[in-house]
């Protein structure tokens, strides 16, 4: 992660919660709540990579969407709080390059995951300072979502 000059408490503590988010299997949710200050809330997600009942390309698109998640999530650290707009999360992008190197592939087709609803692919939106993330598995089924 790296640390901006003059916020390195706020650095160390999104840090610290990434850590938390990645060890404990959870997601972030930023909020406003309390004065307008954002902070981020602790999600239960479900399923998890590796479970018995997930292909290796489900569990290709669980992985991709929580490393998306923490690229959303460090951009939004270094652009004091600010989400990244749908248009930059791709492959390819300066976003990707920075956030999100490398950039996660979609096992059922090989290549980079990109946004849509097909098998592998991966949605991203956002109201203010919430954001979602959302997983597809073959059929269109969604597969996981990051509140």
């Amino acid at each position: 992660m790296r640390f901006r000059q003059g916020r390195p408490t706020i650095a160390l503590v999104v840090g610290a919660l990434l850590a938390g988010v990645i060890l404990a299997g959870c997601t972030l949710r930023f909020s406003t709540a309390g004065g307008g200050q954002p902070s981020a809330t602790p999600t239960a997600r479900t399923p998890s990579p590796g479970s018995p009942t997930m292909t290796p390309e489900e569990d290709a698109v669980v992985a991709g969407v929580h490393k998306i998640q923490v690229g959303v999530t460090s951009w939004a650290v270094d652009h004091d709080m600010v989400l990244p707009d749908p248009s930059l999360v791709a492959a390819g992008s300066e976003f990707a390059a920075k956030y999100v190197d490398p950039w996660p592939t979609d096992l059922y087709t090989g290549k980079p995951m990109r946004q849509g609803t097909g098998p592998g692919d991966f949605a991203y939106s956002f109201n203010g300072p919430y954001f979602e993330l959302r997983g597809y598995a073959a059929g269109g089924r969604t597969l996981i979502i990051v509140p």
